[in-house]
């Protein structure tokens, strides 16, 4: 673990046998005493307890490789110090020591790196005493023992033979003055003693140069009030001027952070810096030939805020752009020349950031500043033909860098609260406040007042209904034909439904009202006053093209346009669409069908086939209620409600205004009617054999006559034997709102 000792102050007082006059018969001791004192990076001293200390000796300050180390091993500091002996692991020899030019001490506490090495001084070097035991002896040298080669620069006694005997000093002695020399009485007792006690008038020492004692020392730091702590939930800010501890209940504060270092404490998640663009609406602009005055153009800078950076964009095509000249004007009106018809080329498209060089003018004290306001830029092209203009200002935009006080930016995903119920009430002090419910599949954002939902499902779904067919293709552009649910009334008491939608047919989003099918026995003549007039659905939207429907569209929803749809068991023969007059938009059939007798639709302005009748494909000739695209275009649709048989009293029944001459009732639409025999008829698309099965399928089969064929149809045997005129009714047909 790390000790927390930033740095440390060694003093090293090296003692013990090493300094100690022991016997010469004993062996020299081969470890040495070390005193130290370990101070925190605060100045104090180190903290009470034992740390695991390694030591090692080199031969340099800088030295790679110790020439001897040992531990770490346990050492107890207290009050700062420590004291302990070196070499009792690993020796510390005389030929250790011997070996090194110098010697450094260096220190490693616990996992920390190694603390600043200090020279070893004479003290150590006593080891270097064991070689003397080798030789502890009185005349055991004799002249044997002795190299030769050592001898060679010695004199002999021959060699002397020149030179004064002691008899002839005595006669020097009393020729020479010797009145310069001192004698041995005469010297002080320091010059043999060495001793510092010795010195006549020593200096005054401070009591630590005599004690060494960390507690001598003068002007000794601050240091931590031992056995002091924080309270519980706070932590150490640093040391007050007395020693005592500065507390905080964390380490780092608000106003320790930066303003905009938000992005840095959520890992680049959350931002409050953004670039904010202003960009010129009226471009691209002609730069006319040969006018210094040039093309000119502005743009209003909102109040983003003070500008951490600032920069403007030119975007510029000209014949030779080194004849442009480019200037930029500040709300003041000081004048910045951003491109003085330099370079070469026929485009300009640069960037001038604040910070950048410009050809006159700097943008740099716009740091720090709001650039709110109107800013202009002139482009102008210097040479050309008048008249002439072969440039163009592209595009030009401002860019300022602020820190926003009114929003933040998510670099990742927001991953909203999710709960069942709210995590806190909707009122006025949590507006805004927004969670996620996983079993609704919503949002939930409070408005003040309530929770308002969000659905997350899909438009269309019976989650999150769309109004229509139409706002659902607008929500969902890919949506295919198929059942969808919508809710006519939104957030009224109308309940959701499904419905089938047509997605393709002239751009798609028509909603089915209802389908009159060949498929099923349900027979919705002219009487049947509860389908024409009542608010009852029929069917489902997931077979409504292949059996009899009636959706709640039929009393709920109203539109602008309606599509009559021929089809066989949902395979598609052709369809006519109307727009709905003014009066009748928007109002829902069932209104309608309760209505008086009232033509509800302009002309037809579409449709698919021949212009004609549409047969169906299982005849060759035109048959019962084949024509809601009769042989006389350009009908409109009627909804007529009376009394009685006549060709103006059809009962609850959409038709057309027009006849045909080959048969009266062969008109487009949900029962069309004539007034060959003043018989009234309308359309169910319902299969039968022949005439014979179903002899009241058109309000009054036996009447028949009214279609022009009483010969043969008038109910008789004739009519049942002849069952290929009728063997097949018309086609399906279904009715859509859009």
């Amino acid at each position: 673990m790390r000790t927390g000792l930033c740095s440390a102050v060694l003093g090293l007082v090296l003692a013990g046998t090493a300094l100690a006059g022991a016997p010469a018969a004993a062996a020299v001791p081969v470890t040495t005493a070390v005193d130290g004192a370990l101070v925190s990076a605060g100045g104090g001293p180190g903290a009470d307890g034992e740390y695991l200390i390694a030591f090692a000796i080199y031969e340099g300050e800088k030295a790679a490789t110790p020439a001897w180390k040992e531990g770490p091993f346990k050492v107890t500091v207290k009050g700062g110090l420590f004291a302990t002996l070196l070499g009792l692991a690993t020796p510390l020899t005389a030929q250790t020591l011997a070996a090194l030019p110098q010697a450094w001490l260096g220190v490693t506490v616990g996992t920390d790196p190694e603390l600043p090495r200090k020279q070893l001084t004479a003290v150590p070097y006593t080891l270097r005493a064991a070689i003397a035991e080798g030789i502890d002896c009185s005349g055991c040298v004799g002249i044997g023992h002795l190299d030769p080669k050592a001898l060679v620069g010695y004199a002999k006694t021959a060699d002397l033979a020149p030179y004064a005997k002691a008899a002839d000093l005595s006669k020097y002695a009393q020729t020479t003055d010797l009145g310069d020399y001192v004698k041995a009485a005469s010297l002080a007792t320091v010059a043999a003693s060495g001793n510092f006690k010795d010195l006549k008038d020593p200096p005054k020492l401070a009591d630590v140069a005599l004690s060494g004692a960390y507690g001598d020392l003068t002007g000794l730091p601050v240091l931590a009030k031992i056995n002091s702590s924080c309270g519980t939930g706070l932590v150490v800010k640093g040391l007050k001027a007395d020693g005592s501890l500065d507390c905080a209940t964390s380490a780092v504060t608000a106003k320790d952070l930066p303003a905009d270092g938000l992005n840095e404490v959520s890992g680049n998640l959350l931002t409050t810096q953004f670039n904010e663009l202003a960009t010129s609406t009226k471009t691209p602009l002609d730069i006319p030939d040969g006018i210094a005055t040039g093309v000119s153009d502005a743009i209003e800078v909102p109040d983003f805020g003070i500008a951490e950076s600032f920069a403007v964009t030119i975007d510029i095509s000209n014949s030779d752009i080194s004849k442009v000249r480019v200037t930029l004007f500040d709300p003041q009106g000081v004048a910045y020349k951003l491109h003085e018809q330099t370079g070469t080329g026929q485009a300009l498209q640069v960037t001038f950031a604040a910070t950048d060089k410009l050809v006159a003018g700097d943008l740099s004290p716009w740091i720090g500043k709001n650039p709110k306001g109107l800013w202009s830029v002139t482009i102008a092209d210097l040479v050309g033909t008048l008249g002439n203009k072969d440039g163009k200002l592209n595009s030009w935009k401002i860019t300022t860098g602020v820190k926003s006080t009114k929003k933040v930016g998510v670099g990742g995903a927001l991953v909203f609260y999710g709960a069942a119920t709210p995590p806190v009430p909707c009122d006025a002090n949590n507006f805004g406040a927004t969670y996620g419910n996983p079993q609704t599949q919503a949002l939930y954002v409070c408005n003040g007042k309530g929770w308002a939902a969000i659905y997350l499902a899909l438009p269309g779904t019976k989650e999150n209904p769309a109004a229509s067919c139409k706002d659902l293709l607008t929500k969902q552009p890919t949506a295919v034909n198929g059942p969808y649910w919508v809710d006519v009334d939104g957030l009224g008491g109308a309940a959701a439904f499904e419905v089938h939608c047509e997605m393709t047919i002239l751009g798609g989003g028509w909603t089915l009202v209802f389908n009159l099918d060949s498929a099923d026995s349900a027979r919705h003549v002219w009487q049947d006053t509860g389908f024409w007039q009542g608010a009852s659905t029929e069917g489902n939207a997931a077979s409504a093209l292949t059996s009899g429907n009636k959706s709640s569209a039929f009393a709920q929803l109203g539109g602008k346009e309606l599509l009559v749809f021929g089809h066989d068991n949902g395979s598609p023969i052709g369809y006519a669409a109307y727009d709905l007059l003014a009066t009748y938009q928007n109002t829902p059939l069932l209104t309608l069908f309760k209505g008086g007798e009232a033509t509800i639709s302009a002309a037809r302005k579409a449709q698919s086939g021949v212009s004609g009748a549409v047969l169906n494909t299982k005849r060759t000739q035109s048959r019962f209620g084949d024509p809601f695209f009769d042989k006389n275009n350009g009908e409109a649709l009627v909804v007529n409600k009376a009394s009685g048989w006549s060709a103006q009293n059809n009962f609850n029944r959409l038709a057309t205004t027009a006849s045909n001459g080959e048969y009266a009732h062969t008109f487009g639409g949900i029962g069309g009617y004539h007034t060959n025999a003043g018989w009234g008829h309308n359309y169910e698309s319902s299969p039968i054999a022949s005439y014979c099965d179903i002899t009241n399928l058109y309000g009054n089969g036996a009447n028949m006559e009214a279609n022009g064929q009483t010969s043969t149809l008038g109910g008789g045997a004739g009519a049942c034997a002849d069952p290929g005129l009728f063997k097949y009714l018309p086609v399906d047909l279904a009715v859509w709102l859009r």
